[in-house]
């Protein structure tokens, strides 16, 4: 996909990850704006995919 070629080759799996699961949060209305979440991570590698796709996901600015 096209967001996959803005990104180097060793993130295209992550990257290609993002998308689904931000839309999987928003339609099951997760994750609410400006929440915090907490993940516990085992250092497992689908922890580590966790934890590395919540931080993409990190909305940066703050709560209204």
């Amino acid at each position: 996909s096209s967001t996959d070629q803005a990104y180097p080759a060793h993130l295209t799996h992550q990257v290609s990850m993002i998308q689904p699961v931000r839309r999987f949060i928003a339609e099951h209305k997760l994750i609410p704006r400006g929440a915090r979440v907490l993940a516990a991570v085992s250092g497992g590698s689908d922890s580590v995919a966790l934890a590395h796709i919540l931080r993409e996901l990190t909305d940066r600015r703050p709560p209204e």
